[in-house]
């Protein structure tokens, strides 16, 4: 009997799905296989040698599955970095505890593991896809009331107190819906929060300073969020300055179990939102 055959005998767990596993065990069985054959004890020291190549298995298939080829072409494809599951697993559960759903585990859930190869390929292909529609289908740019300057004014001690910088603050949220298998049609949101500071200028609010600018994801407790860069510029919808454009680039963390292991991935993705400011009680000249 071939060693390939016997292979699939004794591990049919493995499949074909998991090549990277048979090719491990058949490259320290090859010469074994030989020896043992000629010893004549085939059956028991072939079970001793099995034995003896099992243990350290699984560590090496954690490994080997962050070398497989595939993944190359679904990096490139997706726009997705894969890592090692234990190194975001502890990002991820920290998500879960402040999302709106509570429950966390530090296991993979059902919903999130994968037979094989072309079935991750599938879900990865229609995430990008959700990812990139809840960009393009949101209302990013919106706009906040703030004070009017004759109100400001009667209330401050001094006109100089009036005039001087306002500091506030806003999060700019919308839907975000999920829609590959996995996530059930959950919806979260895509959140960027800014801190900043203004005053009037020839009868209008304008920016003088943005000093802080984050974001979150909420809502689901399957993939987490981390912001990388932030930035910002200043434009004009009524008066100069009046309206700032925010631009956050950063990556999903999501963990599933392909095959039988657990990988990790980062999923880029950029987000953008302005805000522009208004006098509560009017509207452009």
């Amino acid at each position: 009997m071939e060693y390939k055959t016997i292979i699939y005998i004794l591990f049919p767990k493995y499949g074909k799905n998991k090549l990277y596993m048979v090719k491990y065990i058949i490259s320290h069985l090859k010469g074994l296989i030989k020896i043992i054959k000629k010893l004549k004890f085939f059956p028991v020291a072939l079970s001793f040698a099995l034995l003896l190549v099992t243990f350290q298995p699984t560590a090496m298939a954690k490994a080997d599955i962050l070398n497989d080829p595939q993944l190359d072409v679904l990096s490139s494809k997706y726009d997705v970095e894969f890592v090692p599951y234990d190194s975001i697993k502890s990002k991820i559960q920290s998500n879960s505890v402040q999302s709106l759903d509570k429950s966390s585990s530090s296991e993979i859930p059902e919903s999130l593991k994968f037979k094989d190869m072309e079935e991750y390929e599938s879900f990865l292909a229609q995430l990008r896809s959700d990812i990139d529609s809840q960009n393009s289908d949101a209302n990013t740019d919106v706009s906040v009331d703030v004070p009017d300057q004759a109100q400001a004014s009667s209330d401050a001690v001094t006109m100089a107190a009036a005039l001087a910088d306002v500091e506030d603050s806003y999060t700019i949220s919308w839907f975000a819906p999920f829609t590959a298998w996995g996530f059930g049609g959950a919806t979260a949101t895509k959140n960027i929060s800014v801190q900043y500071s203004y005053k009037y200028v020839n009868n209008w609010p304008q920016y003088t300073g943005v000093s802080k600018i984050g974001s979150h994801l909420g809502g689901l407790n399957l993939i987490s969020w981390e912001q990388t860069s932030a930035s910002k510029t200043y434009s004009q919808k009524c008066a100069p300055k009046d309206k700032a454009n925010f631009k956050v680039n950063g990556y999903f963390l999501l963990g599933a179990e392909v095959a039988g292991f657990p990988i990790g991935a980062k999923v880029n993705d950029t987000w953008e939102g302005s805000l522009t400011l208004k006098p509560s009680d009017r509207d452009c000249f």
